[in-house]
């Protein structure tokens, strides 16, 4: 994926496989046998479309995993434009035509570039995802055995890269990786590759002392050398610059694709969702002030929920990157979704556009969160009161297949409770006997789930059945 992010062509086209009516992107020169992860957009598309019928494009899915890769490998993150709208056909003469074959000389990468709008500053930081993934022997036997004088490969690399992939005859499907420094890490070494002439293709290497143009490519490659965060910062505004060259309007597949841009809340609630909700405008994060108790220390709330310091870590990146436009609730709101996902549960499309409040409400907060100890028509009518039914109650206590719980919110439940509310016996003596006795310890914590605790899966409702909760 990250290989592919120079691709000058921002559609899923590339996706579309041939047709009575025309030939698909796949096997395009500089496509074929080299562009990979197709068959992962497809799953994130299925899924997407589960959850979210008919609202996000395959467009969109690709730009947010080029993205999400990129920065997965130690990379800078930023933000995506959406909106984009699939195309209806693809073109592989236009693919041809487009994309830069790996022997392109200097002037040939800057004029592909600019006839896209874009310059000399976006050919070097673009050619940067050479930082990551792999070439084909054929690719590049020609640069490493053949080239001489500007296109000079080092000798010993070589040699290196010779005898480990690429024979002079044969061989032609062999990979080697782009950048042998730290292969699987997005960072700067491709360029500090390209100082040292140690790169595999020969595009690459124009970039760096090959004696044509004005000496611009020359100089960005060695500031990107010395300097790994001004690389990240340059590579993350160029994907924005070539997210806008996409497909939008009225053109393209009828589909309604996403189009939300998250801001930063100057006053009160923005999106309809969290119109008189209390909580969708992130307001458990600020402390308390002169002018209100904050709802850190509300009762289901203390000594029980963290991650406060994650969503301030974010928030900083994200302010670093993109000042003044993504709000503390929205953050919240895809980090709970990243979470979910990262412990091998769904995935769901996060609606931006959420405002920061500017207050907060401990008393609002008691008053609105179910209590530890509370009955099934307490939480029932406690959901109701804002819009959710019975079915939305039984999904989101799921949320208990990961997470702790501290002895002082449970001791009541594993000692006294009978009858309907009784436990299974065996799990009251595990616990009891590991982490909660009848006095003291109020502070030890349990885990929700014993099955598989870091895994959301159905365990806790298999918990609820054996009575073992």
């Amino acid at each position: 994926m990250c290989a592919g992010v120079r691709r000058l062509r921002q559609t899923e086209s590339v996706l579309l496989d041939d047709a009575s009516n025309f030939t698909g992107e796949k096997n395009a020169g500089p496509n074929a046998n080299s562009l990979r992860g197709y068959e992962v957009i497809d799953a994130i598309k299925a899924q997407v479309e589960a959850s979210c019928k008919a609202t996000v494009s395959c467009a969109d899915i690709v730009a947010l995993a080029a993205r999400d890769t990129v920065s997965l490998l130690g990379g800078p993150s930023w933000t995506v434009q959406l909106g984009r709208r699939d195309g209806l056909s693809a073109n592989l003469n236009a693919a041809n035509s487009n994309l830069p074959p790996p022997d392109a000389t200097l002037a040939d990468l800057l004029a592909r570039f600019s006839a896209k709008g874009l310059d000399v500053r976006d050919v070097a930081a673009l050619s940067g995802a050479h930082t990551v993934g792999w070439a084909r022997c054929a690719t590049f036997r020609k640069h490493i055995y053949n080239d001489t004088g500007a296109s000079a490969v080092d000798g010993a690399f070589a040699t290196q890269v010779r005898g480990k992939a690429c024979p002079s005859a044969a061989g032609d499907g062999n990979l080697a990786p782009l950048e042998l420094r730290a292969p699987a890490a997005f960072d700067n070494g491709y360029f500090q590759d390209l100082v040292a002439r140690r790169v595999l293709l020969r595009s690459d290497q124009e970039l760096y002392g090959s004696g044509t143009g004005d000496g611009a490519t020359d100089a960005l490659v060695r500031a990107y050398a010395a300097n790994a965060s001004l690389f990240a910062a340059d590579f993350a505004a160029t994907m924005v610059r070539l997210g806008r060259l996409a497909l939008t309007g009225k053109s393209g597949e009828e589909v309604r694709t996403l189009r939300f841009t998250a801001r930063r809340a100057t006053r009160g609630f923005i999106t309809r969702a969290c119109v008189d909700a209390q909580g969708c405008d992130a307001s458990i994060l600020p402390d308390d002030t002169a002018s209100f108790t904050g709802e850190k220390s509300a009762g289901p709330n203390t000594n029980s929920l963290h991650g406060y310091e994650v969503i301030e870590a974010i928030k900083a990146q994200v302010e670093a990157s993109c000042k003044a436009t993504v709000s503390c609730a929205g953050i919240v709101a895809l980090a709970a979704r990243d979470a979910v996902s990262l412990l091998r549960g769904l995935s769901w499309t996060v609606q931006l556009g959420r405002w920061d409040g500017l207050s907060a409400n401990l008393n609002v907060v008691n008053a609105n969160l179910p209590l530890l100890d509370a009955t099934l028509a307490d939480l029932l009518a406690r959901f109701s009161a804002k819009g959710l039914d019975a079915r939305d109650l039984t999904a989101l206590s799921d949320a208990h297949t990961v997470g702790w719980a501290q002895c002082a919110t449970f001791r009541n439940h594993i000692y006294n409770d009978s009858s309907a509310s009784a436990v299974d016996d065996a799990f009251t003596v595990q616990v009891r006997g590991k982490a909660c006795p009848s006095a003291g310890g109020d502070g030890n914590v349990v885990l929700l789930e014993l099955r598989a605790p870091i895994a959301f899966d159905n365990g806790y409702f298999q918990g609820l059945v054996a009575c073992r909760v």
